[in-house]
């Protein structure tokens, strides 16, 4: 497994490679780490797999749009995050 970290504390796209240490974006076999200081927002909008997601900064926001999913294989970690910093699209009307 390789720990991928996303590199800037500036919002963007999950899928945007450009935005992740190494240039490309968190595979199944890999570690998603969310954990760059400052206060953005990491938007999904597709489905993806990773090993495991690590969103370790209170300033993050992981983002799932309408009908995208994060399959992980392994573990959800959430460090240093109070409140715990996931926002899920809510569907029209809910």
């Amino acid at each position: 497994m390789t720990a991928i970290h996303w590199i800037e504390p500036v919002s963007g796209n999950f899928n945007d490679g450009d935005d992740w240490g190494g240039g490309g974006v968190p595979g199944a076999g890999d570690d998603a780490v969310i954990d760059a200081l400052g206060t953005y927002k990491v938007t999904l909008n597709t489905t993806e797999a990773v090993q495991s997601l690590i969103l370790d900064d209170a300033g993050a926001t992981l983002f799932l749009q309408r009908y995208a999913d994060l399959n992980l294989g392994s573990s959800l970690i959430l460090g240093n995050c109070s409140p715990p910093r996931l926002a899920p699209a809510m569907a029209a009307g809910a």
